[in-house]
C-alpha cells in the first residue's frame, strides 16, 4: 500500500453528522522517508522501521538506544505538504516498550518556523509509557508550543516525532494513525485587542482580527460605525482557503484611519452556508506613551534566586516576623559578596518588609510582581487603560524603595505572550524609567522573538545543564546553550542565571555542580560578555529544590564555592561593567575560550575560561596585545610577544587580563571610528 500523506484539500473525510477526521499518515509504507534530525547525545543507534500498527496495520517503529549520560534527543522527520489550517486538532496513537521517554511533535513551515508540542508544554501525556495504544492529541487553539511558535499551519513542509531522555534509555516506540480533525467550530470573529490606539507610540497601534470561516466561502470584512454605516471595507468577497482568516489591521500603515470611538466589525460569509458574525471594537488614541528611555544607572548584579514566601521555609508570614527572616537571609548574602536577589512568590503583603530589609542590607531586588505577571499571562490582552492603572498602583506602592532594581513581570514567558510583555514593558518604562521590566528566559526562541521586537535593558537567561547522569567534571550542554542564548540576546546586554542547585529526592534529576563546574560556567559566561550573574537558588524548597542553604539554615557544600565566586565578581564588576566588545577576536589554541574587550582607558581586556572542569590547562592566545598582561584579581603578569601569550588556567578556572593594545590595532580602530563618525568618503 502506498503512503497516504496528502494535502488536506484532497483528503478522505468522514462527515456523517460529525466533524471531519482527516487521515494524514497511516504509516503503511514510506518509512524510509523518516530520517534522523536534531540529534544530541549518544543517539547514533536509533533507527526507524516499519512496525505493527493498530488492528494489524503498519506503524512507524523507532528503536531507541540513548546512551548519553546527560540529555539525549533525536527526531525522525520527513518532508510533507500539508494544509492544517482547517483543523482544530492533530492526533496520533502511540505505545512503547522498554524504558519510557518523552515524545514531542514538531511541525515546520516553509519559512523554517516551527511549533513543538509535548510534555514541557501543555501535552503532558506525550510519552512512550503505554503498553497498549494511546491516542494523544494537539488542540491548536488550546495547546502551547514548547519552543518556537508562529508556524503557518496552512504551509506545513516537515513533520517529525522527537524522542527525549535524561540519561541512558533503551526501548521501542510505535506511532500510528496520524490524523487531523476539522472540528465543528461555527463561524466566528475575534478582535484582539478589542481596544487599540493607532497613535504611533508602539503600544497597541494595531489589532488582529481572526475570522473562523466554513469551507467554500467568500469573506467580506467591514468596519461599521454607530449608525450602521460601513466606513471601511477591509476585505471584499475574498475566497477563503483556510479555516482561519487572520488580518492585522494597522491603520497607520494602511492609512485607513478612523476617529476615536466604538465600532462594529462585521464579517459576511457567502457560499454553501451563508452567515454573518460581528464583534465590537474601540479606538482610543487619547494617551500616547513616550518612547522607552531608561534612566537607571549601570549595575552589575552578583545575585541569587531567592524564594520570597517565608512559609516555604517554615517561617511566620506576618510582616514583622517575615522581615526578621529576610534580615537574616539578606545579611548572610551581603556578608558573602552578593549584591542582588531575584525574588519570586513574595506575597503582596510582604513586598514592603522585603524591600525594607534589602535596603538595609544593600541588596538590590528583582521582584516578581503578581499583578504584572497576571497582565502578561492573559490569553486576551489587557487594555492600555487597565495595564496603566495596574502599573501605576504597583509603582506608587513600591517604586519609592531604592532596593528595587527591576520589576519581574513574568518568569520564562512563552513566545505567544510577547505582545503582552511588550505592552507592560512600554507602560512601565513610562511610569518608572529607573526600573526596567525583567524576565528570565529558558527558551532562546521566545527570547529571540522578544529581542526582535523591542529593546531590552538586559536579556536574562538560565542554563541548568547538570543532571545526575551527567559525568562529573563536565559541562553537559552548557556551551551550546550559552551560544544560543547569546545569539538570541542580539545586541542587548545579558545576565546569566547559573545552576547552583539539585533535586536530590528524585532519581535522574538535577545534581549539584562541582566547584570546578560552577567556576567554569561563571567564567565562560563572563568571556561571552554577560553583564551580571545570578546563581539558582539560595533557598531550600521542601519536596522540590535543594539550594545553597537548607530549610534549617544549614549551609550546603555548594555555598562556599558560590560565595568565593561572588567575592571575585565583586572585585571585578567595576571593570566588567564598563567593557565593550573589541573588533578583533582572539585565537585560542587549547580547550579554552577567550572574550576580547576594551576598557575605558582603551586597553585590551582578555577574559579567559577553561572549558575543562577536570583539568588545568595552559591557554595559548593570539590577540592584538603587547607588553605584559596583568591579572585583574591576582596581579600576576604574563608577557605578550608578537601578540601571543601563554596563560595557565586552573581546572574550570578563568582569568581577567588587562593588556596594552598593539600600535597596529590602535591605528585600525582609529580608522574604523573615523569612518563611523564621518561616513564613507
Amino acid at each position: 500500500m502506498r503512503m497516504r500523506l496528502l494535502v488536506l484539500l484532497s483528503l478522505l473525510c468522514v462527515t456523517s453528522g460529525r466533524a471531519a477526521e482527516i487521515l494524514v499518515d497511516d504509516f503503511d509504507s514510506g518509512i524510509e522517508k523518516y530520517s534522523p534530525f536534531l540529534q544530541y547525545g549518544k543517539v547514533d543507534k536509533c533507527k526507524a522501521s516499519l512496525g505493527q500498527g493498530v488492528k494489524g496495520t503498519s506503524a512507524l517503529r523507532i528503536d531507541f538506544d540513548l546512551e548519553g549520560q546527560d540529555t539525549n534527543h533525536v527526531m525522525f522527520i520527513r518532508d510533507v505538504d500539508l494544509d492544517l489550517s482547517w483543523c482544530d486538532k492533530l492526533a496520533f496513537e502511540v505505545k512503547g516498550a522498554g524504558d519510557q521517554v518523552l515524545v514531542f511533535l514538531f511541525l515546520y513551515d516553509s519559512k523554517g518556523r516551527f511549533n513543538n508540542y509535548g510534555p514541557h508544554g501543555t501535552n503532558g501525556d506525550f510519552h512512550t509509557g503505554y503498553t497498549d495504544w494511546r491516542r494523544c492529541e494537539v488542540a491548536f487553539e488550546r495547546d502551547r508550543s514548547v519552543q518556537g511558535g508562529g508556524v503557518d499551519l496552512g504551509d506545513i513542509k516537515r513533520l517529525g516525532f522527537f524522542l527525549w531522555s535524561n540519561g541512558p534509555k533503551k526501548g521501542t516506540a510505535w506511532f500510528d494513525n496520524l490524523r487531523a480533525d476539522e472540528g465543528d467550530r461555527p463561524a466566528d470573529l475575534k478582535i484582539s485587542p478589542a481596544t487599540f490606539s493607532p497613535n504611533g507610540d508602539g503600544v497597541n497601534d494595531s489589532t488582529t482580527l481572526t475570522t473562523y470561516v466554513p469551507r467554500d466561502s467568500k469573506l467580506t470584512l467591514e468596519v461599521v460605525d454607530s449608525t450602521g454605516r460601513a466606513v471601511i471595507t477591509l476585505v471584499r468577497d475574498e475566497p477563503q482557503e483556510h479555516r482561519r482568516k487572520v488580518l492585522t489591521w494597522d491603520s497607520l500603515v494602511s492609512k485607513q484611519r478612523l476617529a476615536d470611538g466604538e465600532y462594529t466589525v462585521r464579517a459576511r460569509l457567502t457560499g454553501a452556508s451563508p452567515v454573518e458574525v460581528s464583534a465590537k471594537m474601540k479606538i482610543d488614541t487619547s494617551h500616547k506613551w513616550p518612547a522607552i528611555s531608561y534612566t537607571n544607572k549601570p549595575f552589575f548584579p552578583i545575585g541569587v534566586w531567592f524564594e520570597g514566601a517565608p512559609s516555604i521555609s517554615g517561617c511566620p508570614t506576618n510582616p514583622q516576623e517575615a522581615k526578621k527572616w529576610y534580615d537574616r537571609c539578606f545579611a548572610d548574602l551581603s556578608s558573602h559578596g552578593f549584591n542582588a536577589a531575584a525574588v519570586p512568590n513574595c506575597p503582596e503583603s510582604l513586598w514592603e518588609p522585603l524591600l525594607q530589609s534589602a535596603q538595609e542590607h544593600r541588596i538590590k531586588i528583582c521582584l516578581e510582581v503578581g499583578p504584572l505577571v497576571e497582565l502578561v499571562s492573559r490569553l486576551e490582552p489587557p487594555t492600555e487603560q487597565e495595564a496603566g492603572e495596574t502599573i501605576m498602583r504597583v509603582v506608587k506602592k513600591i517604586g519609592k524603595y531604592r532596593s528595587l532594581l527591576r520589576y519581574q513581570i513574568r518568569d520564562e514567558p512563552p513566545a505567544e505572550l510577547v505582545s503582552n510583555w511588550r505592552l507592560v514593558q512600554r507602560i512601565l518604562a513610562a511610569v518608572d524609567p529607573k526600573r526596567p521590566s525583567f524576565s528570565c528566559f529558558c527558551d532562546p526562541g521566545s527570547l529571540a522573538r522578544l529581542t526582535s521586537q523591542t529593546k531590552m535593558s538586559e536579556a536574562v537567561f538560565d542554563i541548568y545543564p547538570l543532571w545526575t547522569g551527567t559525568p562529573r567534571q563536565t559541562l553537559g550542554n552548557f556551551l551550546p546553550a550559552l551560544d544560543t542564548f547569546k545569539g538570541a540576546s542580539r545586541d542587548n546586554p545579558s545576565w546569566a542565571v547559573l545552576q547552583a542547585f539539585a533535586i536530590t529526592h528524585s532519581p535522574g534529576s538535577w545534581r549539584y555542580p562541582t566547584p570546578e563546574e560552577l567556576r567554569a560556567m561563571t567564567y565562560l559566561s563572563l568571556a561571552s560578555g554577560v553583564k551580571g550573574v545570578f546563581y539558582f537558588i539560595y533557598s531550600h524548597i521542601p519536596g522540590y529544590l535543594d539550594g545553597m542553604v537548607a530549610k534549617d539554615g544549614a549551609v550546603q557544600p555548594i555555598y562556599a564555592p558560590t560565595a568565593a565566586l561572588a567575592r571575585e565578581l565583586q572585585k571585578l564588576s567595576p571593570l566588567l561593567l564598563a567593557l565593550k566588545p573589541a573588533q578583533e577576536p582572539a585565537k585560542v589554541d587549547g580547550e579554552a575560550r577567550a572574550g576580547v574587550f576594551t576598557n575605558r582607558k582603551g586597553q585590551r581586556v582578555l577574559i579567559l575560561a577553561n572549558m575543562r572542569p577536570d583539568s588545568a590547562i595552559t591557554a595559548k592566545v593570539q590577540a592584538d596585545v603587547e607588553g605584559r598582561c596583568k591579572d585583574a584579581l591576582t596581579g600576576e603578569e604574563f608577557p605578550a610577544r608578537n601578540g601571543a601569550l601563554e596563560v595557565p588556567l586552573a581546572a574550570g578556572g578563568g582569568r581577567v587580563l588587562v593588556c596594552q593594545v598593539t600600535a597596529t590595532a590602535t591605528r585600525r580602530e582609529a580608522v574604523s571610528r573615523s569612518r563611523r563618525e564621518t561616513g564613507p568618503q
